[in-house]
């Protein structure tokens, strides 16, 4: 894997790198895709499309467990990534991995998904409290839009304030890449009016 791509990788070597594909591929699963034959499917990514990632492949990517690594490592190496993850690991919260079912298995301990932030984080949970009390009392004008098979459902405002305007909707058999377009006509419809109403009385 450290001949496939021009990364650097610190301290972690090819095998620990696999290692936190492995661990990370029910949340990619999930989260990204909801079944895997979509995930095999988008596994299918090509050179000229990684190039305009800004990922330079030094060969093709031949084998399935390549196209793994790139999605559930190369991505998260990626610059975009790593002040999302700086913020995660701060202040607004992540998700981590339980490595016991696998420990006979990995070559570390413990796989820390902080390392991806590039930088020593230190969790201050007053923002996140903060948000958490706002999204339960105050929140208003909002359309949460997310898939039924997205593992990150669970930290949605449920329910909303009674007191106040928001839309929910929930696609069902969808994943975290849901959009409004994926909906029936009638609930993009009655989203748009929603929309609409929001913006007049704004």
């Amino acid at each position: 894997m450290q001949k496939l791509f021009n990364i650097d990788y610190g301290t972690y070597d090819a095998e620990t790198m696999f290692d936190y594909a492995v661990l990370d591929l029910d949340a990619w699963l999930w989260q990204t895709f909801g079944n895997y034959d979509s995930l095999t499917k988008q596994l299918t990514t090509n050179d000229k499309e990684l190039r305009e990632m800004g990922i330079q492949p030094e060969t093709s990517l031949i084998t399935l467990q390549d196209k793994l690594v790139y999605f559930l490592d190369l991505s998260a190496l990626e610059q975009r990534s790593k002040t999302h993850l700086y913020q995660a690991f701060s202040e607004g919260g992540y998700y981590g991995y339980d490595e016991r079912p696998f420990a006979k298995y990995l070559k570390n301990k413990d796989y820390p998904l902080s390392f991806f932030a590039d930088e020593k984080t230190n969790f201050d949970p007053t923002f996140r409290q903060g948000q958490q009390q706002w999204a339960a009392t105050d929140m208003e004008h909002f359309m949460l839009i997310i898939g039924d098979t997205d593992p990150w459902g669970i930290c949605c405002p449920i329910p909303f304030p009674k007191d106040k305007d928001n839309l929910k909707l929930v696609l069902k058999n969808s994943s975290h890449s849901t959009k409004l377009k994926d909906f029936d006509s009638a609930t993009r419809e009655a989203a748009l009016q929603k929309l609409k109403s929001w913006l007049k009385s704004e």
